[in-house]
């Protein structure tokens, strides 16, 4: 991994990661606490944009939300919407 960042969301931990070829990918553990994972997701998760730089953070309402910063030089991110769902986008598809 090129570059990795990590966060407590409503049902476990969230590990995303940058590969050598700047696609975003994560891994999510089953439930809070638990030892086992679902594995590293396919390249690109939930359509992400090509990627260099990537942050995250819990918020309040105790989802996750990832930012990256993309190779076109924007400012992109996608947040949780319950405990299993998130959207097949982000906030900037650098188009």
């Amino acid at each position: 991994m090129r570059n990795i960042a990590a966060v407590e969301g409503s049902n476990g931990a969230i590990i995303i990661g940058i590969d050598e070829d700047y696609r975003v990918m994560t891994n999510f553990q089953l439930a809070p606490g638990a030892n086992s994972w679902t594995s590293w997701s396919v390249p690109n998760w939930a359509n992400a944009p090509l990627s260099y730089e990537l942050t995250a953070c819990g918020q309040n309402n105790g989802r996750a939300q990832i930012w990256a910063i993309t190779l076109k030089q924007n400012l992109t991110s996608i947040a949780q919407r319950d405990d299993a769902l998130w959207p097949n986008h982000w906030s900037d598809e650098d188009k």
